[in-house]
């Protein structure tokens, strides 16, 4: 996992999965009936979004899209992201500078 800080109370949460798939929490209250269950991606965007109050952007690395979450994370698998890396030699700077904003939108 890493979370990017990038100012203005702005960060980017990036969740990079090679063999593990998502996992999940299970809290219990004791004997009595209650406490929660929730996937490590929704505690992810509980903490940086509602605890914590950022404006969070949410990007998913893993094998197989299909094992990835939905909205509001955004998934790449690691061929896309290996590739996005390429830099052509002669590749202008526009070029480069549009491939890394892939995955980091603007605010």
């Amino acid at each position: 996992d890493l979370v990017l800080h990038l100012g203005h109370e702005r960060v980017v949460c990036i969740e990079a999965k090679l063999e593990s798939g998502i996992g999940a929490y299970r809290v219990r209250n004791g004997q009595a009936a209650g406490g929660f269950c929730m996937t490590q991606t929704e505690l992810q965007e509980f903490i940086l979004q509602d605890l914590l109050g950022y404006a969070a952007d949410f990007v998913i690395i893993s094998k197989h899209l299909k094992e990835a979450p939905k909205a509001p994370w955004r998934r790449y698998t690691w061929h896309e992201v290996f590739e996005a890396m390429l830099i052509e030699p002669g590749e202008s700077r526009v070029v480069t500078e549009f491939r890394r904003s892939r995955f980091i939108q603007p605010a």
